[in-house]
Parts: structure tokens; C-alpha cells; sequence
């Protein structure tokens, strides 16, 4: 590998452990479940201004992180939002 792509591959995984160091333990369960399953108790939806389609936003009132519901058959069920 050339030094420009192990630089970018060492960054995501940085961002990468930061991401999970920040999730507080019901959203990392969360990030399991079944796309069908209920969001848990520190979830609010957010703003749906964002997303598009069938993708719903929630917002964890405990770590403050961002997770996508997604009932696409294409995409994972329950995923870490970028860049919202």
C-alpha cells in the first residue's frame, strides 16, 4: 500500500473507535437488533429533514449519538448515522 491510502485507512479506523467509545451500551445493543425492532427508551426520533425514504433518524439522550432505522431491505436495519 502507498503511504496516502494506510494514512486514510488509519484514520477511519480512528474514527472508527472513537464512534464505538461513544455509544453508550443500549445503543450498541441497539446496533444488533432486527430492523423491526422498537428503538430503546433513550431514542427520540430527530428531525426526519434528513433523511430520505423509509430511513428513520433517533437520537440517544443518553451519549448523543445518532442511529438510522432503516426497513430497506438493501441497507443494515440499525446503523451509526454519517454525517448527520
Amino acid at each position: 500500500m502507498n503511504k496516502d491510502v494506510m494514512q486514510t485507512e488509519e484514520t477511519r479506523q480512528a474514527k472508527n473507535r472513537i464512534a464505538r467509545a461513544a455509544r453508550c451500551p443500549a445503543c450498541q445493543l441497539q446496533l444488533c437488533k432486527a430492523r423491526e425492532a422498537s428503538p430503546h427508551d433513550g431514542l427520540k426520533e430527530a428531525e426526519r429533514t434528513a433523511m430520505q425514504g423509509a430511513d428513520r433518524a433517533y437520537t440517544c439522550q443518553t451519549c448523543g449519538i445518532t442511529l438510522v432505522n432503516s426497513r430497506d431491505a438493501g441497507k443494515p436495519g440499525w446503523s451509526h448515522a454519517k454525517g448527520i
